[in-house]
C-alpha cells in the first residue's frame, strides 16, 4: 500500500526497499521474508504521504542514506534509524549517492526551479555543483531524477519531463567532473520520460536508482 521509489540488491543477496508512505526501510531475504525493518517516520506520524522518501541507499556500514523529497533534505540514519547527519536541499532531494571519498551527491528536482546536482562533503559544505548555469545556451536540466556515478566517466543522470509542460529536454545526460557534457539522449516520440538509470557492470551499484 506504500509508494516505493527505492530498491537495492545487497551484497548478501538480500534486497533493500524504502517504503515512502510508511517510512519503513526494509531488508528482504530472497524468500520474501523481511529480516530487518526500521521506521524513520516522525513520532506520531503514520503516513508520510507520497513525498516523504524518494531514493534511498543502504550503505556498506549498515547506515541508510535517504532523500526526503517533501522535507527538502538528505539524512543519513544509523542502523537503528537515528538521524546522524543531515543537509538541507531546497529544491527537493530526489536521488543520493555516497561517493568513495565520503562525499555525498544529491540530485535536486524542480521545487525551486533550479534543478541541479550538488556534492556535499562530510562537513556539509558544497564542494561541487552542476546546474543550468553551466549550460547557459540551452538550459538542458529540468528535473534531475536518477543518477549513476562512474569514476572514470562522470555522472549519468535522468531528466524527468513531468510537472507541467514538456519542454523537450534531453532524457539522459552524461557530464564529467569538469562539467563537460559528454552525451545527451534526446527526445523521442516513443519515450515519454525517464526517471532512473543503472549502468550494468560499472561497479558502483550503490548509485542505482
Amino acid at each position: 500500500p506504500s509508494h516505493i521509489f527505492a530498491c537495492q540488491r545487497l551484497a548478501n543477496g538480500n534486497t533493500f526497499v524504502g517504503e515512502c508512505n510508511s517510512g519503513r526501510l526494509l531488508e528482504i531475504a530472497p524468500d520474501g521474508k523481511v529480516v530487518k525493518e526500521v521506521c524513520i517516520l516522525p513520532e506520531g506520524v503514520t503516513d508520510g504521504k507520497k513525498s516523504f522518501i524518494r531514493n534511498a541507499r543502504r550503505l556498506d556500514n549498515g547506515h541508510y542514506l535517504v532523500a526526503h523529497y517533501g522535507g527538502k533534505k538528505v539524512v543519513e540514519y544509523d542502523e537503528a534509524g537515528k538521524n546522524i547527519w543531515e543537509v538541507p536541499v531546497s529544491g527537493g532531494a530526489h536521488s543520493v549517492i555516497r561517493l568513495p571519498n565520503g562525499n555525498t551527491l544529491v540530485a535536486v528536482a524542480d521545487a525551486d526551479k533550479n534543478p541541479r546536482i550538488v556534492e556535499f562533503n562530510p562537513r556539509k559544505e558544497i564542494v561541487w555543483e552542476l546546474s543550468n548555469a553551466d549550460f547557459p545556451d540551452d538550459n538542458p536540466m529540468k528535473f534531475i531524477g536518477g543518477m549513476y556515478y562512474v569514476p572514470e566517466k562522470g555522472i549519468y543522470f535522468t531528466n524527468w519531463q513531468g510537472h507541467g509542460k514538456n519542454e523537450k529536454k534531453p532524457h539522459l545526460m552524461l557530464v564529467d567532473r569538469d562539467k563537460k557534457l559528454k552525451y545527451a539522449f534526446p527526445q523521442r516520440d516513443d519515450i515519454t520520460t525517464l526517471s532512473s538509470v543503472f549502468i550494468i557492470g560499472a561497479g558502483m551499484e550503490r548509485g542505482l536508482h
